[in-house]
């Protein structure tokens, strides 16, 4: 997949991409053919069978001559019925595949919370690579400002050694964010199973969305029901149940219809027709309790699974309530960073003309600085922890965005 020339590599173009590429997704959907087939194999058991059935065979006669005879000819066979074992039987396989569907879904949502965490850091990187080289600029202006103080006598050498080393910080700085986002591509092409761009730029935020807005409202009419998790135990739920039905219709009697047609031919006689017309019924008596015991352990597994999918439901509401309060945390977080830089953006240019004024000392000053920096950079980190929250947030929900 390329990139868009004019918008970049988007959210909407990753999701395409994981959907389509991604390895566990696609055996995923190859599991929902197989089943799909399973289905209609069992559909299939409704109809009658044929099949061609032929024999030959020499034998020594009595005259002690060699003998022969063969036959060819097609069967019928059709179970007329069976205790309703092939209808529980489809039903099973449906179950099977409604199974494997929502396994599907919750693999798509597992990956689509790890894809966003991914874009998350990447557009993080970027951003944070610009504020470097900015804060790397503005680094080297401060240096020449405190060298020509130094120069003239206003500044001792320890402060410009000082601010000579803050400039090499900020290379350092710059060397590994190239190192992060070398491993964060990485991180992308495993996921997706390729590599979709040429280099980290041609990643856009298009489309993305850092926060879901939520309020505690949104969770009174959340309902685990939608899960795909929930839906899983669900359907083996309804699966213990089909079985529990399956293991009464062994008790139950079996009939069945058969008829041949053969052309028999011999040494004696060229070719004789033969028809055989049959029903077969059977009915099992006695199995030393094996039925009953049966029918019992399906309504034990019918109890369990009951169980598992009541505590499932319970453990998504309480994950969601946990996500929701950590959602919370990260948005306030954002917000008093965001604060804290700006008082740190309007004090820091009081404090440094206060500098140039020669009211407050270098070191008072530069202090002030590498607050700055700081500020701006943990601004661009919450942000990043936001967006993180909220795909674990809508992972917990059943839905990504």
């Amino acid at each position: 997949m390329q990139a868009s020339s004019l918008y970049g590599w988007s959210w909407q173009d990753a999701k395409t991409a994981l959907l389509e590429q991604n390895i566990d997704i696609k055996n995923a959907q190859r599991q929902v053919i197989i089943d799909e087939y399973s289905v209609k194999d069992s559909k299939s058991l409704f109809y009658p069978s044929i099949s061609l059935r032929s024999g030959f065979e020499r034998f020594l006669q009595e005259n002690a001559t060699l003998g022969y005879r063969g036959f060819v000819g097609p069967r019928l066979n059709w179970s007329v019925y069976e205790g309703g074992e092939r209808s529980y039987s489809r039903d099973l396989a449906k179950y099977f595949l409604e199974e494997t569907e929502s396994k599907l879904h919750s693999n798509q949502l597992n990956k689509l919370k790890n894809l966003k965490e991914i874009f998350a850091k990447i557009l993080y990187l970027k951003e944070y690579e610009q504020l470097a080289k900015d804060l790397h600029r503005r680094s080297e202006e401060n240096l020449r400002y405190v060298h020509l103080r130094y120069k003239s006598g206003d500044e001792y050498l320890w402060a410009y050694l000082d601010m000579e080393t803050t400039v090499k910080n900020d290379e350092l700085r710059l060397v590994q964010i190239q190192r992060d986002q070398i491993q964060v591509m990485q991180q992308l092409e495993v996921l997706l199973g390729f590599l979709p761009v040429s280099n980290i730029h041609e990643i856009e935020d298009a489309g993305f969305i850092y926060d879901l807005d939520l309020r505690e409202e949104d969770l009174l009419q959340w309902s685990p029901t939608n899960h795909p998790d929930y839906e899983i135990s669900r359907t083996k739920v309804s699966q213990s149940e089909m079985q529990w039905k399956l293991s009464k219709s062994q008790a139950r009697p079996r009939l069945s219809f058969r008829t041949d047609f053969l052309l028999f031919r011999t040494d004696e006689e060229p070719y004789i027709p033969f028809l055989y017309t049959g029903v077969n019924f059977s009915m099992p008596l006695f199995e030393v309790g094996r039925i009953r015991r049966g029918k019992e352990k399906r309504l034990i597994a019918i109890e369990q699974a009951q169980s598992s999918s009541e505590q499932m439901a319970l453990t998504l509401k309480q994950k969601v309530l946990l996500e929701f309060e950590d959602y919370k945390i990260a948005k306030q977080e954002l917000n008093v960073a965001s604060l804290e830089l700006e008082s740190t953006i309007q004090r820091n240019k009081i404090f440094r003309e206060q500098y140039q004024s020669g009211e407050i000392d270098f070191l008072r000053w530069n202090n002030d600085e590498k607050e700055l920096q700081n500020k701006k950079i943990k601004v661009l980190q919450k942000k990043r922890d936001l967006a993180v929250e909220n795909a674990s947030l809508g992972n917990a929900m059943g839905e990504i965005q």
